[in-house]
């Protein structure tokens, strides 16, 4: 089909909660402006985690929608893709997949949107009628339930073990409640995660990485599509949607004063510099903690350890501005 959205039948599933309800707030501002357009779409709310997956997909193996546009934070774009694509294959071979960013982080988000106006209703137009396909990667990850089954997900952002993952499980703690008052995704993460190290125990991984093993005890085992997690931090600097790899990042374990000079980097884009990272660029990743961890999914916690990670290129078209 041609740019844009405008030939497709598109559903929208908007996550009425992300940013403290400023979702609700906007898209109820977009709704008469999208109605006033040459569109064929319909939407729904979010009923949250497995039900948004179900939600879409009904509304393409029933409702036939061939573009699916998810109003939301990260955990939202994790639920909605996880609807999407079924045995490592999109639900239907001409779905479409758009985001647009209203939560508290949105940290997938800051490589695909450049400017403000790309998160006005404005831009949104603009995506829907003008914006380019573009087939990216996406993350499987197969893991454990908390009742010891066995569980696949996909990611489009990150994964992560360690510090990581106790810094989302506090965020999460209350239903996000931190994350309401404070109303900034950086500072949320930012004050989780110091909390979280001084109250972090190391435990030995087994990793290996496409064949090299990196055994050891980390603060971090991070695994990422797109460049930055937990509230603009730049874990990932040389990540790209569509090369076909996976950036496996990974912090030694270090004194934790020395952990302040890391949370510094991580938010100019030079975490590279410290030297107790590991940073390879691979299509596959096992993680075999000594015993059971949580694992954070886009910044859901789905889940714990032992985690198999690999990387399936090109699988998702996502709608962008460029291309």
């Amino acid at each position: 089909m041609g740019d844009g959205f405008k030939e497709r039948k598109i559903f929208f599933i908007v996550n009425q909660f992300s940013g403290g309800g400023r979702a609700e707030k906007w898209w109820r501002a977009a709704l008469p402006i999208l109605n006033k357009q040459s569109l064929n779409f319909f939407w729904q709310y979010s009923a949250g985690g497995r039900k948004t997956a179900e939600q879409v997909q009904r509304a393409v193996l029933e409702d036939k929608a061939t573009a699916v546009l998810a109003v939301g934070g990260d955990g939202h774009l994790h639920d909605t893709i996880n609807g999407l694509i079924e045995n490592d294959k999109l639900l239907c071979e001409d779905i479409a997949f758009a985001i647009y960013p209203a939560g508290s982080g949105c940290d997938f988000a800051r490589m695909i949107y450049m400017n403000s106006r790309d998160n006005s209703h404005e831009g949104l137009l603009d995506l829907l009628f003008n914006g380019q396909l573009q087939p990216i990667d996406v993350g499987r990850a197969d893991f454990f339930g908390t009742e010891g089954e066995e569980r696949r997900a996909y990611f489009i952002n990150g994964s992560d073990i360690g510090l990581g993952a106790e810094t989302a499980l506090r965020v999460n703690t209350r239903n996000g409640l931190q994350k309401r008052l404070l109303k900034s995704g950086q500072l949320t993460f930012l004050l989780a995660a110091l909390q979280a190290l001084f109250s972090y125990s190391y435990v030995p991984m087994r990793i290996e990485a496409d064949g090299e093993k990196l055994d050891g005890h980390y603060l971090i085992a991070a695994a990422g599509n797109g460049r930055f997690v937990g509230g603009n931090m730049c874990l990932f600097p040389q990540a790209k949607l569509d090369d076909g790899l996976l950036e496996l990042f990974l912090v030694r374990q270090m004194p934790k004063t020395r952990v302040l000079r890391l949370f510094a980097k991580v938010y100019d884009g030079t975490v590279l510099e410290v030297a107790e990272v590991c940073y390879r660029r691979v299509q596959n990743v096992k993680i075999i903690p000594t015993e059971p961890l949580q694992l954070e999914l886009d910044g859901e916690l789905p889940g714990l350890t032992p985690l198999n990670i690999r990387i399936l290129p090109r699988l998702l078209p996502l709608l962008k501005f460029d291309v």
